[in-house]
């Protein structure tokens, strides 16, 4: 499970492979979803990562701090689509005396190859 911070922004670095296509063509979007809203962030990718960046929340929405939500990696482009990455997140209220930089999170590394038929 991911923690994100509401007065914070986060940015979350997925190491790829991108094989068979130019990853110009292509689009990566990290979505959380809460309730019946889906928001989407869109990602810079290149060779070798995708980076995406999710602003502080706080005042966008009110959520339900007990609650988590599910969150994934999502990259289409040239004819395919690929749930690339998938977890649930629970959003916590800022606390200004902890250091909310040095957690880091596991995130598996992604390839993406297209085959050719």
């Amino acid at each position: 499970m991911i923690e994100l911070y509401l007065q914070s922004k986060k940015t979350f670095t997925f190491n790829v492979t991108i094989e068979g296509v130019d990853p110009s063509s292509l689009d990566a979007y990290l979505r959380i979803r809460i309730d019946n809203i889906e928001l989407g962030f869109q990602g810079e990718i290149s060779q070798n990562h995708i980076v995406v960046t999710v602003p502080a929340l706080r005042k966008f929405l009110k959520l339900d701090l007990n609650k988590t939500y599910e969150i994934r990696l999502e990259v289409c482009g040239s004819g395919f689509y690929v749930l690339a990455w998938k977890n649930t997140v629970q959003f916590k209220p800022s606390i200004a005396v902890k250091n909310l930089t040095s957690k880091s999170y596991n995130i598996p590394r992604i390839i993406l190859k297209r085959r050719l038929s």
